[in-house]
């Protein structure tokens, strides 16, 4: 897609929000923008990309799950025993949500393996923008992982953002929980379209 924008917008606006937090939702709010000849201030998360984006704008105000953000860096973790505990905490959650109204139809899903762990941190550059906004702004004592887990019977894999309170040890599942290959005719038995990802049927057995 190609657009022509007016100088005043390329030498300005355009040329800040290069280096600012933008998604797919501000293209349609630019449109919007340019079919209506000024930003449309009802829509809920897209911002028109001619007006300048907020320096300090982060996934969770758009909201972007965390392990879709691109304001985060990632570190390796090697040694995937050592986060077991927060892999069968994630499979644990899964057979929550299926628990209440599909548990009779759909098998308990059991921790496979830990396929990938990475320690996120936020980008620097961010946390300098908030450093700008909160001096008081402090080290949190909550550990971001994102994890990628296989589970069976499915073998389905899923990727999910956990926090871990260093202090407490208390784990919290932050946002949805993507499954990240295909699940076919598995959950044939599951009529919610939000749930029929984590589900495998017992009569596939």
């Amino acid at each position: 897609m190609h657009i022509y924008v007016p100088q005043r917008y390329r030498s300005r606006n355009l040329t800040v929000n290069e280096h600012r937090l933008t998604t797919p939702f501000d293209i349609h709010s630019t449109l919007k923008h340019i079919l209506e000849g000024k930003p449309n201030t009802t829509l809920k998360y897209g911002l028109s990309l001619l007006e300048e984006i907020p320096y300090n704008r982060s996934c969770d105000s758009i909201p972007i799950l965390e392990h879709w953000c691109g304001c985060q860096t990632s570190q390796p973790i090697h040694d995937l025993h050592s986060v077991r505990p927060m892999a069968e905490f994630v499979v644990t959650k899964l057979n929550d949500l299926l628990h209440d109204k599909y548990s009779n139809v759909c098998l308990n899903l059991t921790f496979g393996e830990t396929l990938s762990a990475f320690e996120q941190q936020m980008n620097d550059k961010v946390l300098r923008y908030l450093k700008s906004d909160n001096e008081d702004i402090m080290v949190s004592e909550v550990k971001h992982y994102l994890l990628t887990i296989r589970v069976h019977p499915s073998d389905g894999v899923f990727e999910s953002t956990v926090h871990l309170n260093t202090t407490s040890h208390q784990m919290l599942i932050i946002g949805d929980i993507s499954r990240i290959n295909l699940y076919a005719n598995q959950s044939h038995c599951v009529d919610s379209p939000w749930l029929k990802k984590y589900c495998f049927c017992k009569d596939l057995l």
